[in-house]
């Protein structure tokens, strides 16, 4: 099952069409199509693997671990690193996950 990357629940994927449509350019039509495979709740882009799920922000592109609180480093495996722990009510400012 697909996973959203912008509210990080399961979904269903849907094609969408980002083209600006139909065009003239020196008198000649067209029609821009550009059809995406996005997320259904948030149209965002998506993942199968809950793990990268974390690892990943709203448009695919890869976060930077080391922004990622100790806490949650150790939820999804990763390794401490010379940051501070944070309780999950106070998460670091930093922190992507919460």
């Amino acid at each position: 099952m697909p996973w959203c990357l912008a509210c990080h629940e399961e979904c269903d994927v849907i094609t969408v069409d980002n083209g600006i449509g139909h065009y003239e350019y020196w008198g000649f039509p067209g029609v821009d199509r550009n059809e995406c495979e996005v997320s259904d709740c948030c149209e965002a882009a998506f993942t199968e693997d809950e793990y990268e799920l974390y690892l990943l922000d709203e448009n695919g592109d890869p976060l930077d671990e080391e922004t990622i609180c100790n806490n949650h480093r150790r939820e999804l495996g990763l390794p401490d690193y010379d940051g501070e722990d944070c309780d999950e009510e106070d998460c670091s400012i930093n922190c992507p996950l919460m």
